[in-house]
């Protein structure tokens, strides 16, 4: 290369860490710096060739050296936008000032923006310099935005003197290394290292890629082996920090990223490294002063963002993490993505972000693409998996650990596997998988936990507690585990064996808050609320701000109705934690239960808006709905979609949205989508519920889809061929129906299911004996199961047995304990049916108390009442009639008691109703009929009774509905 001796040429590397700063920046004319570019040139490898010619225009030529000596100027007293400006009018007076460039190219590469160094170094290229010339700094721009692949497509090496080419191999290097190609790499360095056996450099990149390929010792061995020459590079003590951190020895790590920053104090790895550290040892006040450092000089940066992200997190500053992370995807809306696409580093920094962002998809979206480039990456499919799971998607989750574990044993994705089993209530594998882990962990308190609570799940309780009990023996994180036993003993209600685990802690670590926690919630299951009182007032003896016992003692003020103390120590957990989002749920049910429907949905928003989940979501959706805020219930749709684009819940209200607007074809194509969701999560029970979904829309085409995907899952599934059946009877194929009753029969003898769909086949079809016949047997076979006694007791009121049929439901509710509303229904209906008024007013006294405002359960007491000349039947039946005006049932009830108080006035017109909409009612068509021919109305009261005898229906009423045509005819 041939340089004019009065064009000022300054190289990066002589300006950060060469010359006496007096001599680089001297005032002197160019004459007298002759020795100056004399080693500068020398060390470039470049030639200094006297002969080269300056510019034809002697008067820019000079204004440029000039400027380019006030940039000199403005970067020595740190000023480096001034220099940038004098730098640029240098290279406007003269777009052939190499020198000018180079210093502007590098000046924007130490403000770590390699974009506009490249820029510069490509404009200097447009303007007639060769590449050869800028290849260096051309590279350490590429370096900088890890555009690897233009390094090594964009870069001649042919043609560059000796100590440019090793410059260049070298950045190849780097790049094949970014891009996680160790091969080419490791050839790279070897072309240098070839004749440079010595070459600090080299040898630092290969101590690098060691440290990638996770050879510790290795790289460590090479840094020792240029101790001397590398104790002078930043880049050597950020080595050492690295392979320190990966030993977990944290304090040297910093202590190593320290002699990186005493080199140089802008160093960007190393602070970005000395930070994240400082942040995992919640040295909060550290990475701060770091973070604060790299947003200062480096303020597009994303890692800075995400540390300072990370900060925000730790601090509780929600305000100031919302900031940061917009300026974050600011920064990222920049980036070319499909430049992205090659670029490993930026795909697992951004999916980072993405992922405090809770943009889960994107994310997602990233990380697959980052794996294509990285497969070995165990963090990476650890974070994926993290992210899917978080979308509620546990078997895709599985499906990425499982990938991650081909590349090699990783003990975090086991752990983490083992917790998705746990998830999918595959408790089997989850406890293979945790007995796994203890063998490589077997004093690990988490694994043995783990394993405790699988055993628990899967119904091996002794197990469980054995386990546990062991670990206390060995005296394994003892109270962390006796803890754990004591919640166990707490969830199995033997709260006495808790009591005592809590009591012998509490001797060893008397200043503890949480076994006199759990000892409160145990007094509490004994009902003993005095002592538990004073269990969390211990608690909180010892731990004021212990949220869990401020927040039990809430909850006894809750069920002792005294809402304004619960509501104030809701609003202390806030004081201590204003993001606890439990806390404002709690708040909410108080004004759920003082019907003050407003504050309910403000305090639910404030959870919502700090964690947008989804069942305080849906609940919200509903509120919404209910006060009819339409554009509210679209919006948190929407939000939770974003988060969770295959949660099933938030499809099936997205679905009940589409029902509302009357869309119930985009409803129809919701419940497709999550049917395809449900199979490729291989989640049967989903698959049965969605079926169900599609049957009541009236898709029974795609919901007999759904269930034969469930039984190409499960091809003996008794509810999935359960719910065949059903959608057969839909369709009208009883044969089909009964063909598959038939067979769950034959699969599983003593199961209910065949029995009580061939019972219910038979009752569809009119034939009661044979319906009785099957239910008879199902009921032998399973003698507790309340849907095969509720059918067979309406197949014997079909068969007129309406005595025998209340006999049997009475005799079988005895020996059944927790009857459900349907069962203690029937048994009042047929109570009320035989003349025994008293027994069937007693027990729908008895669930309108626990329903008060259920108006079914009020007509059909109103009703009762009537029939013993109870005079609340009119106030009831009035109450009823309120809640549900349209009810056919409740218009006859109401218009009926008020025929027999001789109020025709009123009771005609809800007759009439009544009876328009229940043309197969016989009873009620009487009523009308009654009504009618008590206001005179004779002809058509007796058009109506014939209508109804004619039928030849067996009706309550119809002996009485005889004598009333009988009456009117001899009239």
């Amino acid at each position: 290369m041939k340089v004019s001796r009065k064009l000022l040429f300054l190289s990066t590397t002589v300006f950060f860490l060469g010359f006496n700063s007096q001599t680089a920046f001297s005032n002197e004319p160019p004459a007298s710096s002759e020795s100056f570019f004399s080693k500068l040139l020398s060390i470039l490898g470049i030639e200094d060739d006297d002969q080269q010619k300056t510019q034809p225009n002697e008067t820019n030529t000079s204004k440029s050296n000039q400027y380019y000596d006030d940039a000199l100027a403005q970067l020595k007293a740190n000023k480096a936008d001034a220099a940038v400006i004098q730098l640029r009018n240098a290279i406007k007076y003269d777009n052939k000032n190499l020198s000018a460039y180079i210093l502007l190219g590098q000046t924007y590469l130490n403000i770590n923006n390699g974009f506009m160094a490249e820029s510069t170094y490509k404009e200097a290229i447009l303007n007639g310099i060769e590449q050869k010339y800028i290849a260096k700094h051309l590279a350490e721009a590429y370096l900088q935005q890890y555009k690897f692949k233009q390094i090594i497509e964009d870069i001649e090496i042919n043609g560059l003197p000796k100590s440019l080419k090793t410059d260049i191999y070298l950045a190849r290097s780097k790049a094949y290394l970014g891009m996680g190609n160790l091969n080419e790499a490791k050839k790279a360095l070897d072309v240098i290292l070839q004749t440079e056996s010595n070459y600090t450099p080299g040898i630092l990149q290969t101590a690098k890629i060691k440290l990638s390929e996770n050879q510790l010792s290795e790289s460590q061995e090479l840094l020792d082996s240029i101790a001397e020459t590398g104790a002078y590079d930043p880049e050597y003590w950020l080595l050492r920090g690295e392979i320190a951190r990966k030993q977990a020895k944290n304090t040297e790590a910093i202590n190593y990223f320290s002699k990186a920053l005493k080199i140089n104090q802008k160093h960007l790895v190393s602070l970005q490294a000395r930070a994240s550290l400082y942040i995992d040892n919640d040295q909060l006040e550290l990475g701060q002063e770091d973070v604060s450092n790299i947003r200062k000089n480096f303020p597009e940066d994303l890692r800075g963002l995400m540390l300072q992200a990370l900060l925000n997190i730790k601090t509780g500053n929600t305000d100031g993490q919302k900031i940061t992370l917009s300026e974050a995807y600011k920064s990222i809306e920049k980036i070319n993505f499909l430049k992205l696409q090659d670029d490993p580093y930026n795909l697992m920094l951004i999916s980072n972000l993405y992922f405090l962002g809770k943009r889960y998809a994107e994310a997602e979206n990233l990380l697959n693409r980052y794996l294509e480039l990285q497969a070995n990456d165990f963090k990476a499919y650890h974070l994926l998996a993290t992210i899917q799971l978080n979308q509620n998607k546990a078997s895709s989750a599985k499906s990425t650990l499982k990938n991650g574990l081909e590349k090699g044993k990783n003990l975090p994705l086991l752990i983490l596997l083992a917790e998705t089993e746990m998830r999918l209530q595959n408790f089997k594998e989850a406890i293979f998988l945790f007995n796994m882990i203890a063998k490589e962990s077997p004093a690990s308190e988490n694994i043995q936990q783990g394993l405790a609570l699988a055993k628990l799940a899967d119904g091996k309780i002794p197990e469980a507690i054995q386990i546990l009990k062991k670990q206390i023996k060995d005296n394994n994180f003892a109270i962390a585990n006796q803890l754990t036993l004591a919640k166990i003993y707490l969830s199995l209600g033997e709260y006495e064996n808790a009591l005592k685990i809590c009591r012998e802690v509490t001797l060893k670590e008397p200043n503890l808050p949480m076994p006199y926690n759990i000892e409160g919630n145990a007094y509490l299951g004994l009902n003993n609320t005095i002592e538990a009182k004073s269990a969390f007032q211990k608690s909180l003896s010892k731990a004021p701000e212990f949220i869990p016992s401020i927040f039990n003692l809430a909850v006894i003020d809750i069920q002792e109705d005294q809402f304004e103390e619960a509501t104030n120590k809701l609003k202390r957990i806030l004081e201590i934690d204003e993001q606890n989002i439990l806390a404002m749920k709690q708040i909410a049910d108080i004004f759920k239960r003082k019907n003050d429907l407003k504050q309910e949905i403000i305090w639910l928003q404030k959870a919502f808006d700090i964690k947008p989940e989804v069942d305080p979501g849906i609940r919200l959706i509903k509120l919404y709905y209910q006060n009819s805020q339409s554009f509210e219930v679209e919006s948190t749709l929407k939000t939770l979609l974003q988060l969770q684009p295959e949660n099933l819940k938030l499809l099936e209200e997205s679905a009940n949205l589409s029902i509302a607007k009357d869309n119930t074809e985009k409803a129809k194509n919701i419940y497709k989508q999550m049917s395809r969701i449900a199979t490729n999560n291989q989640n049967i029970q989903e698959l049965l519920y969605i079926s169900k979904l599609q049957q009541n829309s009236g898709d029974l085409k795609n919901a007999s889809d759904s269930i034969n995907k469930a039984l190409e899952l499960s091809p003996n599934n008794i509810a999935a061929l359960s719910l065949q059946a059903e959608i057969s009877l839909s369709k009208n194929e009883y044969d089909q129906a009964l063909e598959t009753a038939l067979y769950i029969i034959k699969l599983s003898p003593n199961h209910p299911s065949g029995y009580h769909l061939a019972g219910n086949i038979y009752s569809i079809l009119d034939n009661p004996d044979e319906a009785i016949q099957w239910l008879k047997e199902g009921i032998t076979r399973a003698p507790n199961n309340e849907a095969l006694a509720l059918s067979y007791f309406k197949a014997l009121q079909q068969n007129n047995n309406v005595e025998k049929s209340v006999q049997f439901l009475e005799s079988w509710a005895s020996s059944n304990k927790n009857l459900s509303t349907s069962t203690l229904q029937a048994l009042a209906a047929g109570y009320g049916r035989i003349g025994n008024y008293d027994q069937a007013i007693s027990i729908n006294e008895k669930l309108l108390k626990i329903e008060p405002r259920n108006p079914y359960l009020m007509n059909n007491l109103a009703l009762l009442y009537l029939e013993v000349n109870n005079p609340k039947a009119l106030e009831l039946a009035e109450q009823a009639f309120n809640l549900v005006p349209d009810s056919y049932a409740i218009l006859d009830t109401l218009g009926w008691i008020l025929t027999q108080k001789g109020d025709l006035e009123r009771a005609l017109p809800l007759l009439r109703n009544a009876a328009a909409r229940s043309f197969n009612s016989p009873d009620i068509q009487y009523h009308f009929a009654k009504a009618l021919f008590l206001s005179g109305e004779n002809q058509q009261a007796a058009s109506l009774l014939r209508q109804i005898l004619l039928r030849g229906q067996t009706f309550n009423e119809s002996t009485d509905a005889k004598k009333l045509l009988n009456e009117i005819e001899n009239l």
